[in-house]
């Protein structure tokens, strides 16, 4: 890491830090940092750190998202739907749509909290972080369901002649 990138994140710890304290927010900077990039974060004012956290968080939320997404809606337009789709059966995909609801409730939570105060959002912090591992251990599940299923994938019937792209 660059001297530069490295004094950046210093920077970015020491403003969380006060916030942290100031709002009792349960996650460290090292730990937040390690689950939502925050070295990536470009924070203009510390006045909007806690924001640009949040649209961190809905980030990497939105790439689960993205992963269910075509499983619990799939297109009959996609390939890659069909195929992924096939690899869950149905009490399965309805355990994924509670999951995939769960997520995009997060998500219009992190819009709201972020129009409010800096303390909403440290709510929404703790929040989030109270559920992460299971957020997280619930996306490596499907992760590495999908993963195996493609690795099986020339077992999958496709019917590639009915495909229209």
């Amino acid at each position: 890491m660059a001297s530069e990138e490295k004094g950046k994140l210093s920077v970015l710890e020491e403003e969380y830090n006060v916030l942290r304290k100031k709002y009792k927010l349960a996650p460290s900077f090292a730990d937040l940092d390690r689950e939502f990039e925050l070295g990536i974060l470009e924070v203009e004012d510390s006045r909007i750190l806690l924001k640009r956290i949040l649209e961190n968080i809905a980030g990497i939320m939105n790439r689960f998202i993205n992963l269910i997404e075509p499983i619990v809606n799939p297109s009959p337009d996609s390939l890659h739907s069909l195929i992924e789709s096939k690899m869950f059966d149905n009490v399965e995909i309805s355990k994924l749509f509670v999951f995939y609801k769960k997520l995009w409730f997060l998500i219009h939570e992190q819009i709201l909290a972020s129009l409010e105060d800096e303390q909403a959002q440290a709510e929404y912090i703790n929040k989030v972080w109270k559920q992460w591992p299971e957020i997280k251990k619930e996306t490596k599940r499907i992760t590495i369901k999908i993963c195996k299923g493609w690795g099986e994938s020339e077992q999958i019937e496709t019917h590639r002649e009915n495909y229209v792209g």
